[in-house]
């Protein structure tokens, strides 16, 4: 009936519909239509109650790093949503290209197959960034990154930076030293030539110095449960500035600052997919007490980072963040200083900085799938498919930015944030990372384009 159909229409018609066609199977029927999603097996009531959990896949992720991710066990009532959920969770490890759940009744029995396809885990991250986006104050080099060290979601990272802010770093995270507690231990090294990122010490140095800075420290988690996250921090820190003015620029007055440090830090993620959520509240909470009167140091560091998600008809999302850092106490150094238009800026107005010893920021973003999910995968010769395979995804987002700094509350004024907005094309690319590219206008309509890797929050 449609072939006499398609022949009931001139040449040029019939070609125009049968490229149409062939254009909607090639892109739009494997993307959209079959998104990869858990495979569900019909369940007799709204919840099943699963009696045994079975892992395949994992050929060198040891069982209870997936485990410990689930907010269920053996014996446990779970629905298709729970179940959707607890798939995003173990995904949000970035361990693995797929994660499927399919449960389903055998022999009387009802079964959870987990099957995983292992990411690969060791691979080289070269970078370039650029200094008020000047080809003269780039700093490039290359992160090395061992995921998975040992099957227990360790982490091994090196880090090699070079030009205009030279720094190596070395990081080793073990989240959990036993399999049968919740206590993780980590460490971290770093040294560093920086450049002074302050507005305020460029005007007191009369132009740019650098620092020479070692920051070490050690980490002790307990993990409350699969939300709550605790961590004891303790750690030594070195700064030497330069040697033609230096009092006021550190925290001694004196030319270098030698000083321990301890603090605590505190996580709620009740998030679906952590790289990239639709659902759910992170909070973190951080406080580091620097100094203890070691050479007449004696500050306090209080940051927090809090992120909503929530998903509505059609998969439109919305996420918004606060996000503040404050310093409490005497001669504080202007290497420690808040900071906006570094790690942290505001779209539309990227190329200003702003420091104090608090900066507040707010964003607000809505996003839409445009392909939720494609599990892509290709061959290549010589490369294995854990290297050529990845969970893709494309979003596009409308957003608003606002933020300011101040070096006490008499300075905190609605006249003095900086604002933008914008629009712009999320790209996936997990677990490895993604990219998007934006584009954003300050107060003044003016604009910019912006090609960053990672997502905004």
């Amino acid at each position: 009936m449609h072939l006499d159909l398609f022949k009931s229409l001139p040449v040029n018609e019939l070609m125009l519909l049968k490229r149409l066609t062939l254009v909607f199977f090639l892109f739009y029927y494997p993307i959209n239509v079959f998104p990869q999603r858990p495979d569900f097996t019909a369940f007799p009531d709204s919840s099943i109650k699963i009696d045994s959990i079975k892992i395949t896949g994992n050929d060198v992720t040891e069982n209870y790093v997936i485990l410990r991710e689930l907010t269920f066990k053996e014996g446990d009532s779970v629905t298709s949503k729970m179940l959707d959920f607890n798939r995003e969770r173990v995904f949000s490890l970035g361990l693995f290209n797929n994660v499927q759940m399919k449960a389903e009744n055998r022999n009387g029995i009802n079964y959870l197959d987990i099957q995983v396809d292992e990411s690969w885990y060791v691979y080289p991250i070269p970078f370039i960034r650029f200094k008020d986006k000047q080809s003269s104050k780039a700093t490039y080099g290359i992160n090395f990154l061992y995921k998975n060290f040992r099957g227990r979601d360790e982490t091994l990272r090196a880090n090699l930076s070079l030009g205009y802010d030279p720094a190596y770093t070395l990081i080793y995270n073990v989240p959990v030293l036993f399999n049968s507690q919740n206590l993780g231990l980590g460490f971290m090294f770093n040294y560093t030539d920086f450049m002074n990122k302050t507005n305020s010490g460029y005007r007191f140095y009369g132009g740019d110095f650098e620092y020479k800075g070692i920051q070490s420290r050690i980490y002790l988690n307990c993990r409350i449960n699969q939300f709550n996250l605790l961590v004891g921090v303790a750690g030594f820190e070195y700064y030497e500035a330069p040697s033609k003015i230096f009092r006021s620029i550190t925290a001694s007055d004196e030319r270098i600052d030698r000083f321990p440090m301890a603090g605590l830090e505190y996580f709620f993620d009740s998030r679906d997919l952590k790289q990239y959520a639709a659902e759910g509240t992170y909070f973190g909470l951080y406080y580091f007490h620097k100094g203890f009167s070691v050479n007449g140091i004696n500050y306090n560091v209080l940051d927090t980072d809090i992120r909503e998600y929530r998903n509505f008809i059609f998969g439109l999302t919305w996420k918004g963040r606060i996000k503040a850092r404050t310093l409490i106490g005497e001669n504080v150094p202007l290497y420690d200083y808040s900071l906006l238009g570094y790690d942290e800026d505001i779209r539309g107005n990227s190329q200003i900085t702003l420091d104090g010893r608090t900066i507040m920021l707010f964003s607000t973003e809505l996003s839409f799938p445009i392909v939720k999910e494609w599990d892509f995968r290709i061959k290549l010769p010589l490369l294995p498919e854990s290297l050529t395979s990845a969970r893709l995804g494309i979003q596009a987002a409308v957003f608003a930015d606002a933020g300011t700094a101040f070096d006490d509350y008499s300075g905190f004024s609605y006249h003095n944030f900086v604002y933008g907005w914008g629009f712009g094309i999320n790209f996936l690319i997990l677990p490895y990372n993604g990219f998007r590219i934006e584009y954003a206008f300050d107060q003044n309509m003016k604009g910019e384009i912006k090609i960053a890797s990672g997502f905004s929050f």
